[in-house]
């Protein structure tokens, strides 16, 4: 399965430099929900543990009130480029 999604994932970069994803799949939980096992706040994020692509989280502003992030993912080794596209995203 491993070489499956990193094969898979490799793919997009034929065509992007990099890829902008949602970090969590909502806004946060309210305190007394948040050890509720139906709510996956790493789900969006695992995939890059598994394939090996670096990622980096950056804010995206606020959605009700609550601070939201963004994913961007790089092709492997690509760590450079990734951290230069955040941080213009931060500027």
């Amino acid at each position: 399965m491993k070489k499956r999604l990193t094969k898979e994932v490799n793919g997009y970069f034929e065509t992007v430099d990099a890829l902008l994803l949602p970090t969590v799949p909502g806004v946060p939980p309210k305190i007394e929900d948040a050890d509720d096992p139906g709510y996956d706040n790493v789900g969006l994020t695992r995939p890059t543990n598994v394939t090996g692509h670096p990622a980096v989280t950056v804010p995206a502003g606020a959605s009700e009130g609550l601070p939201v992030g963004m994913q961007l993912i790089a092709p492997r080794f690509d760590e450079r480029q990734l951290l230069g596209i955040a941080a213009d995203i931060q500027a």
